[in-house]
């Protein structure tokens, strides 16, 4: 997002936005955000979603994610565990309706998940 913001001008602005919008768009409550990208010459157009449909969990440095392998690589470091979302909450009412239920079954899984992933990083 600082890259984005640096870059300035009404484009990176837009960007910017879409990403924020995307970041919140969880699947069967909200619409997916359409953002244009360009690779290699190539444009093409993705959809995106909250970031939690794919990876709820952020571990740094990167070669944590080795150290399965190789414990050495982690010799003296330290590891950051970033969550996106909680993974702990007191019970709570859902209105008896499809946007409310599919978000609340989709906030439910993902927070399950999320604990799995910090178990498994432990």
């Amino acid at each position: 997002m600082g890259i984005i913001a640096q870059h300035g001008g009404k484009p990176a602005r837009r960007l910017f936005r879409d990403a924020l919008v995307a970041s919140a768009s969880v699947p069967g409550v909200f619409s997916p955000v359409l953002i244009r990208v360009e690779k290699d010459g190539a444009q093409y157009d993705e959809l995106h979603v909250d970031g939690n449909a794919s990876a709820s969990l952020f571990v740094g440095p990167a070669a944590a994610y080795f150290a399965v392998f190789d414990q050495s690589v982690l010799r003296d470091a330290q590891l950051y565990v970033l969550i996106n979302g909680k993974i702990i909450g007191a019970p709570a009412t859902t209105h008896t309706k499809l946007g409310p239920i599919v978000g609340r079954s989709f906030e439910t899984a993902m927070k399950h998940l999320s604990r799995a992933q910090v178990i498994a990083v432990n």
